[in-house]
């Protein structure tokens, strides 16, 4: 594994973290990256999860890697037994994932789960209130919007795949469940066509417009004001397997080792033209 920031073109290699030894299967099922503000540090979180013969989950280990000191650690296991995968959404300084549950009366419930990476420690993130018809088929999923936590509701239309509608609900003020609002709803319509998926990208604060990905093939410009779709684009070209996401340049380096690096090649480099005018004063 290696970390790599393409605005710098500079990589950096990840030592192997030893698993330890089950007796039961295991299988990775959570990855999440960000940033530490108060350490000052990137850290990588990678959960594996261990199952039993018989398919049930037994326990997690859990380990975060700090990109500062170039080491992994242990933290506390999965507080939950529940499936969850992919990679963790990041708002502020915390990862967040949303996962099935199984209660105690053998029916399964829905949440979401953060972990802090300042303190390490997990939390659960309440959801908004809403009501959803029982004959309804939906999928509820994640991610950030404007900085903010944000929740999809995708309600499938019948049977098929494509999609009724889509709920974007914001958690305005982070950990309030009272500060969730839906943000807006995408139906499909002449302009967007039939879809089945939706996901916002970006929210551009200075036209109060969202950004919203349709299939991985179309972009799509919503309106907040004016409450709908105000224009909608084809991504030519687009392959099929294909996933937008939004990437924000920076030149931020790997801690201590790109100054090192930066400053071992100046300090070449100077050597370099001392030695050259040396030679040309002699000459």
């Amino acid at each position: 594994m290696a970390f790599g920031n393409p605005a710098t073109r500079k990589f950096m290699k990840v030592p192997i973290s030893d698993l330890r030894e089950h007796c039961g299967r295991s299988e990775f099922g959570v990855v999440g990256f960000g940033y530490d503000p108060v350490d000052d540090d990137h850290k990588f979180l990678r959960m594996i999860h261990y199952y039993g013969r018989d398919g049930h989950l037994l326990n997690s280990q859990v380990k975060v890697y700090s990109l500062k000191s170039n080491t992994w650690k242990r933290v506390g296991d999965f507080p939950f037994k529940g499936v969850h995968r992919g990679i963790g959404v990041l708002v502020g300084s915390s990862l967040h994932w949303m996962m099935g549950i199984q209660l105690p009366d053998f029916s399964t419930s829905c949440l979401a789960l953060a972990f802090d990476l300042v303190t390490e420690k997990y939390r659960r993130i309440p959801f908004p209130d809403k009501k959803i018809a029982q004959d309804k088929n939906f999928f509820t999923t994640m991610t950030e919007l404007g900085g903010w936590l944000c929740e999809l509701t995708k309600y499938r239309a019948g049977d098929t795949d494509w999609v009724d509608h889509v709920d974007i609900w914001v958690m305005k003020q982070y950990g309030v469940k009272e500060s969730w609002v839906k943000l807006f709803s995408v139906v499909p319509s002449d302009m967007t066509g039939v879809f089945n998926d939706a996901m916002p990208l970006a929210y551009l604060k200075n036209t109060h417009q969202v950004l919203v990905d349709l299939d991985g093939g179309k972009i799509m410009l919503f309106d907040l004001e004016m409450n709908k779709a105000k224009s909608a684009r084809k991504i030519s070209d687009c392959p099929q397997c294909f996933n937008t996401s939004i990437s924000v340049g920076s030149l931020v380096g790997f801690g201590g080792r790109d100054g090192d690096n930066d400053r071992k090649m100046a300090e070449e480099n100077g050597d370099k033209e001392e030695k050259q005018e040396q030679s040309g004063e002699k000459r």
